[in-house]
């Protein structure tokens, strides 16, 4: 597993809203622009070129060898439909791409600037952009960037046809704009005011406690239901004739051993936490952590020497230049609450 770190596009940028506001991309802003629109071009065509020889070509030959001397099965099938809709979709991203890049050079060429009203939004996504037109609200994107700033009111600056955000001036003032954070994460993290002022007080609310009593069910469960998917694959293997199958196979199980593994033990965690009842505390800065295994990633907060999972939403509205206060179960480290400070 290795640790990774998100692009922020950093709108509220002073030199940025200045240069915006004259109709003018800053320095700053043309330099990533100049990264955005060469270098990740270069590497979009060139994956676009190589995707073929890479994946396409060798998995060809592995199932000509394969089924060489023995009649196509649905096996065959499955791996084609699955690569067809892998390339359909890789290409389909590479082109979209293309096309958002080539809108983004004509704004750019142009100057087409636009100042309007809008607001930052907690969506299921994460944090959206949103602003006001005649015609309703209209969402503007952000490439291959994240953002970091709290939900609320803003004065926008993007370009005219590609929609690409340029910067945001806060509307709001500091304390509306911490209530605004806190009720995202609400939302993120399922808790309520009434719950937050129990985690003060060191204790779990009833709807804490039947909330993680679900999810000690829902692993312990997961765990068992994967232990018995498990046998029934190794009983399938070892009483059928060896195949390039059964080998990918073996390496699936090898792996899902330590999957059922982490699910138990988090399940039981989790239920020695709810006997216990008691709720710690942490207060300081809060580091995002992104890590990715396999191609699958996990996001965390990091406060002091303790990780806390969280969902991507929570990962992508959380600001880490504020302080914070963190109320967790000190076993399973399931996060109960959080709040600015």
């Amino acid at each position: 597993m290795k640790n990774k770190e998100k692009k922020v596009l950093n709108i509220s940028d002073p030199s940025w809203i200045s240069s915006n506001k004259k109709g003018e991309i800053s320095p700053g802003q043309q330099f990533l622009f100049d990264e955005m629109l060469g270098l990740g071009n270069f590497f979009t065509y060139l994956s676009m070129v190589i995707f073929p020889f890479l994946i396409l070509l060798p998995t060809a030959i592995v199932l000509k060898r394969q089924y060489a001397e023995k009649p196509i099965d649905s096996f065959f099938f499955w791996i084609v439909g699955i690569f067809a809709l892998s390339t359909v979709i890789a290409y389909g991203g590479w082109l979209t791409g293309i096309l958002s890049g080539r809108k983004i050079k004509q704004d750019l060429a142009s100057q087409c600037i636009v100042e309007a009203l809008g607001q930052i939004k907690m969506t299921w996504r994460g944090l959206k952009i949103f602003a006001d037109h005649q015609e309703g609200s209209i969402p503007c994107v952000t490439g291959y960037y994240t953002i970091d700033q709290p939900p609320g009111a803003y004065r926008l600056y993007f370009l005219k046809n590609s929609r690409y955000i340029l910067s945001a001036e806060a509307l709001d003032s500091p304390q509306s704009s911490k209530n605004n954070l806190l009720e995202a994460f609400q939302k993120v993290h399922h808790f309520t005011a009434d719950d937050l002022i129990q985690n003060q007080r060191g204790f779990l609310t009833e709807f804490q406690k039947k909330f993680f009593l679900k999810q000690f069910r829902k692993e312990l469960a997961a765990a068992v239901l994967w232990t018995g998917f498990i046998i029934f694959l190794i009983f399938s293997i070892f009483t059928q004739d060896w195949t390039l199958f059964q080998s990918l196979m073996v390496l699936f199980i090898l792996a899902s051993f330590y999957y059922v593994y982490d699910l138990a033990k988090g399940a039981f965690l989790i239920r020695s936490d709810l006997e216990a009842g008691h709720v710690e505390i942490l207060e300081g800065n809060v580091e995002k952590v992104w890590k990715v295994r396999l191609r699958h990633s996990d996001y965390y907060y990091r406060i002091e020497n303790h990780e806390f999972k969280v969902p991507s939403q929570a990962y992508n509205i959380m600001v880490p230049q504020n302080q914070y206060r963190i109320y967790f179960l000190p076993k399973s480290k399931r996060l109960l609450s959080i709040e600015p400070l």
